[in-house]
């Protein structure tokens, strides 16, 4: 599997969230690589969507890093929007069924 195309801004999302999924070798050395980039915020999102509680977990963790390093970088209708999709998931996995 490549998650990288030739060019640095080829970068396979779809593959990289599925890959992910089970989590192979690449796709987590790949990781912090990926939670650099500007579309990691939308990933960890998306990722947050998921039935699946290892794309839950790396959600989270992509939008940790992302918050710890990146959060000046959004504008404050970014940081609205961001903190607007997190009370919304927190609600809607709250009510949902508990991963242990």
């Amino acid at each position: 599997m490549c998650l990288v195309g030739s060019n640095d801004s080829e970068f396979d999302v779809q593959g990289f969230a599925l890959a992910l999924s089970i989590p192979t070798e690449e796709a987590l050395a790949a990781l912090p690589g990926f939670q650099r980039r500007a579309e990691a915020w939308q990933f960890g999102v998306s990722m947050l969507e998921s039935d699946s509680a290892t794309c839950q977990f790396f959600g989270a963790h992509t939008l940790q890093t992302k918050i710890a390093a990146d959060w000046d970088t959004l504008d404050a209708a970014g940081q609205e929007a961001l903190r607007g999709e997190l009370i919304r998931l927190a609600v809607q996995h709250s009510t949902g069924a508990a991963h242990v």
